[in-house]
């Protein structure tokens, strides 16, 4: 927020009406800031009618920024069935825009298994989208939030298989296995971070970090795509387009670019009309016209035989002995466990941030804690049935919200339908074409790029120069992309985590800045004039430190350099005022006691304003000589007024020099 010196009005004024037009003012936090001017400062009546101006104008402008209200039968508490018919509606209208992202999200987890799997990725997908909307919605810490897989943990998944594929250490059954295994294990995570009342935690993972991380996995979507929509057998055969060993099929590119063309024409055409459902169902149509009309072998280019029954628990025992398999374990460690956690954690940001995306258009606050619990119920169950994870979805939620939906009925009714989808027409999915969902994942892997880190670059590139803070949030976005291309997913993932951790300490760190008076005046107390005298003649041996609020090991050796440059000026006596500080550190104490031990003799150091809260975390300073506390900031100067005459009128008492009429003439002693 904007830093106001409370004396000076004017300012005061000028940075708040700055903050208005911003957007970032918070009214409760302007109203704290006028309150403290009408009690501390003398302002006259024009200053005073413009501060209640202020505060009016604060009240209209905030209330711009607040979540819309939602009607008023909306906000009333009622059960999962008071708007029956519109969440009936919206849940079906859902499912038929839901199901084929699903199919699309499924098989892109095990693409790298091979085209002969792509019947597991189908029904992983149908059923885990399923699994995540009926628990979520029973378990949910929001009014109304709807979960479903999403394109970038799932290529997380699709890059574990692949890796797991290309060590050859396991058999493609066992594989799917460790695939649910990381699945489970990453919605257990999600269970912990929400019992643990931890979901706060997820908030510190910057926005650059995430946005690289998201660039990087649509650039690793579009190119997973190449070989499906080429005619190729996998990435390997790419070279051989080059020296005649390969060759282009003409019929899937032409499906694919069909598919692609009428998938991102239709929001120009009519935005109302689901543009995935456009390019599903016309990529389909063509791909059996253009094959029965030119004749084309389509053997082995569609989804294959599914099975027509619901979900079991088969995959829950068959985790639990894999993970016992002696030539598993190792995968487990290397492979599974870095993915699982790089799985979570993605949820657990894309599930808050979709809940509080959602808050918005409900007017409800949903409860961050229960959601991470709800999401890892959810992923838990669904990879123990045979499905893939997921997190809450804005723009699935939003979608149903408009169409009616205003509770979790509509997951539920959903979830339902995809069941069903696969009981009563597993016929029609088993005729899907590949070609077309590969199409469909260039579409998603496209619109998933950043526009905001598309922005900066082109910035970047434009003007060959960006503010310092801006070219921070680029060095980390493209970081988190080197490490994707270098490593892997899952290791961007940690990276981001990591770089975001690293920076916010440091800025934290560089925050930890102490507001210096030097020379302090010693005027606070009425003095005889000899007294007065011999103060100004010392003043710059006394330095008074006004510390942060946080004091911690980022900060401590800043906090060492402005004593040591304090000390360095000729100060004697050091005034540490702690009045701010909420948090200390051990190794803050430990950088004030060492500079206390460096200096037994020639520094004495005087805290003040210590909160209860620290109090005692400081205690151990107490057993150091030169080190004093004192209650505020004004005994301390007291103590350092005395300290001064003490140090600099040998042989005078304190009282003496108030009542000595002969010292009207004294030179204080020169500094030995």
């Amino acid at each position: 927020m904007v830093c106001i010196d409370k004396q000076d009005d004017s300012s005061l004024l000028s940075a708040t009406n700055k903050a208005l037009e911003d957007g970032v003012v918070d009214e409760q936090e302007i109203t704290s800031l006028a309150h403290r001017i009408f009690h501390s400062n003398e302002i006259d009546a024009d200053t005073l009618a413009a501060l209640t101006t202020l505060q009016e104008s604060v009240q209209q402008r905030t209330a711009e920024f607040r979540a819309p209200e939602a009607p008023a039968d909306d906000l009333q508490p009622r059960g999962l069935f008071h708007n029956l018919k519109g969440d009936v509606i919206a849940g079906t209208l859902l499912s038929l825009i839901a199901i084929p992202s699903f199919i699309v999200f499924g098989t892109l987890t095990f693409a790298p298994l091979g085209p002969e799997y792509a019947h597991v990725g189908v029904t992983a997908g149908i059923y885990g989208g399923a699994m995540l909307l009926v628990i979520g919605a029973l378990s949910s810490g929001s009014k109304f939030v709807l979960n479903t897989p999403k394109p970038v943990p799932a290529l997380l998944m699709s890059a574990m298989v692949a890796e797991l594929v290309a060590r050859g250490d396991a058999l493609p059954a066992e594989i799917i296995t460790l695939t649910f295994l990381a699945l489970f294990l990453a919605g257990l995570m999600q269970w912990l971070l929400g019992l643990m009342s931890l979901g706060a935690l997820i908030s510190l993972v910057s926005f650059p970090a995430l946005a690289g991380f998201v660039n990087a996995a649509a650039i690793i979507m579009v190119i997973l795509q190449i070989p499906a929509i080429l005619g190729l057998g996998g990435l390997s055969d790419i070279p051989g387009l080059f020296n005649g060993q390969a060759n282009v099929d003409w019929f899937t590119v032409t499906i694919a670019a069909a598919c692609v063309l009428m998938t991102v024409a239709t929001p120009l055409l009519n935005k109302s009309i689901p543009p995935l459902l456009v390019g599903f169902i016309a990529g389909t149509v063509f791909f059996y016209l253009l094959g029965s009309l030119f004749d084309v072998d389509i053997a082995g280019a569609t989804v294959g035989a599914i099975p027509s029954a619901l979900p079991t628990l088969d995959q829950l025992p068959a985790m639990y002995n894999i993970v016992f398999e002696a030539h598993t374990g190792p995968l487990i460690v290397s492979v599974v466990l870095p993915t699982a956690i790089a799985v979570g954690a993605l949820n657990a940001i894309n599930g808050l941030m979709g809940a509080a995306a959602m808050d918005v258009v409900t007017g409800d606050r949903h409860n961050s804690n229960r959601e991470l619990v709800s999401e890892g119920l959810a992923n838990m169950a669904s990879s123990a049935f045979g499905g893939i994870g997921g997190s809450a979805s804005y723009p699935v939620t939003f979608g149903a919200y408009q169409v009616g939906g205003r509770s979790n009925l509509v997951g539920i009714v959903t979830g339902v339908a995809c069941v069903l989808s696969i009981l009563l027409l597993s016929g029609l999915v088993e005729q899907l074409p590949l070609v077309v969902l590969a199409a469909l994942l260039v579409v998603i892997g496209l619109q998933m790029f950043d526009p905001w880190s598309i922005s900066l670059l082109g910035t970047w590139f434009r003007e060959k120069r960006l503010p310092r803070s801006e070219q921070v949030s680029a060095i980390i976005m493209l970081s988190v992309v080197v490490v994707a291309f270098s490593v892997n997913l899952a290791a961007a993932v940690l990276a981001g985590v990591l770089l975001s951790a690293l920076v916010f300490v440091y800025r934290l760190g560089a925050n930890s800045t102490t507001r210096m008076s030097q020379p302090l005046r010693m005027d606070r107390h009425s003095h005889p004039p000899h007294v007065e005298k011999l103060f100004s003649t010392h003043a710059d041996k006394v330095a008074s430190l006004h510390l942060p609020a946080i004091l911690f090991y980022a900060g401590a050796e800043r906090l060492r350099n402005e004593l040591d440059e304090a000390r360095s000026a000729g100060a004697e006596i050091i005034i540490l005022d702690l009045g701010l500080v909420t948090y200390v550190d051990s190794t803050a104490v430990r950088t004030i006691d060492q500079i206390a031990t460096s200096y037994p003799n020639s520094l004495q150091l005087i805290l003040c304003a210590i909160p209860e809260a620290i109090g005692e975390s400081l205690q151990r300073l107490a057993t150091q000589p030169n080190v004093q506390f004192a209650s505020d900031y004004e005994s301390a100067i007291g103590i350092a007024e005395t300290a001064v005459i003490e140090r600099h009128a040998p042989g005078y008492l304190y009282a003496q020099l108030m009542t000595s009429d002969v010292l009207d003439n004294f030179q204080p002693d020169k500094e030995q």
